[in-house]
């Protein structure tokens, strides 16, 4: 740990006020930081057995720099059980982020101090953690609302082979329910509905770049056998053209991976693309949030998938 300055009280307090804490939550004291590492570009945020939070900055790398980076904040698990998630970056003081930035939270399986003091290489993962953080919040639900179930990148020590592996976790309120890959998250870019996707992780699609996607959701609103059916077109923007046969095949593919995705979704009882805001618009009144949840459980789900040129 790092000794301490008055300034880094403030980043305690902020901290638990950004965790949308109820009732149930703990306020922590604090061990605070020297103001030399204030503009650390890594934080490690822990909690201890006695309730203390810990604060923690990585030494030994270039300081946060102008240059609109933002501030990776690593949240420990133990933290987040206890507090919750400090999600609401656009609030927190200048001592932890540039201004008008929001910090890049993650979520640490473990320690998240542990993490920065073991000696890895933080050349791989954290450039990647920062691009899964860009395509999450390109995500239409982090655009328009707060998501009920949100994705978090997250990152995990890989044992003792010195690895760490970045992925994305679904958090159902403070508590991860589901863990996806990098290309699963590009499937579900896909049916998100995002444009401009690099490449999406179907064999039969290899080769092909800059492809559009486009979805609309429909539902026949019966809450005791509830259908729903996305309508996927994906429009080949760069490299070979399919025949009719390549098509067809890429069409059954990519519609077996989306489906896959969505009937884990469904037995996880979560709804990180929040479909169920887009159902609740046609069916006002009756899909109601309490209800969509066990509703979408139970669903009979349908993707039709269209690739054209």
């Amino acid at each position: 740990m790092l000794t301490i300055g008055k300034g880094w009280l403030l980043i305690g307090a902020a901290l638990w006020l950004l965790t949308g804490c109820s009732a149930e939550h703990h306020s922590e004291k604090v061990m605070t930081m020297s103001p030399k590492d204030m503009d650390s570009p890594v934080l490690a945020v822990d909690v201890t057995d006695q309730g203390t939070m810990k604060i923690t900055g990585l030494q030994g790398i270039r300081p946060l720099g102008d240059a609109g980076e933002k501030q990776v904040v690593l949240v420990g698990e133990a933290f987040v059980a206890r507090n919750g998630l400090p999600l609401g970056g656009k609030q927190l003081p200048r001592e932890l982020s540039l201004p008008s930035q929001r910090p890049l939270i993650a979520l640490v399986k473990g320690s998240a101090e542990a993490l920065l003091n073991q000696e890895r290489d933080m050349g791989p993962w954290l450039p990647e953690l920062r691009l899964l953080d860009d395509l999450i919040h390109s995500f239409h639900s982090y655009r328009d609302h707060g998501p009920r179930d949100r994705f978090l990148p997250s990152v995990t020590p890989a044992g003792d082979s010195g690895q760490v592996l970045v992925q994305t976790a679904v958090m159902r309120g403070d508590k991860p329910e589901a863990w996806y890959t990098r290309e699963e998250m590009q499937l579900l870019s896909c049916l998100d509905g995002h444009q401009g996707i690099g490449v999406l992780p179907v064999k039969e699609l290899s080769g092909l770049h800059r492809m559009d996607c486009r979805v609309q959701w429909s539902g026949n609103g019966d809450l005791k056998s509830p259908r729903l059916h996305a309508k996927v077109t994906v429009v080949l923007n760069d490299g070979p053209a399919l025949d009719s046969g390549g098509r067809v095949s890429a069409e059954e593919a990519l519609e077996q991976r989306l489906t896959e995705l969505l009937r884990r979704q469904q037995a996880q009882r979560i709804d990180p693309l929040d479909i169920g805001r887009v159902i609740n618009s046609q069916y006002r009144g009756v899909w109601t949030a309490d209800r969509w949840r066990a509703a979408l459980a139970r669903a009979d789900i349908r993707v039709d998938v269209r690739i054209t040129s």
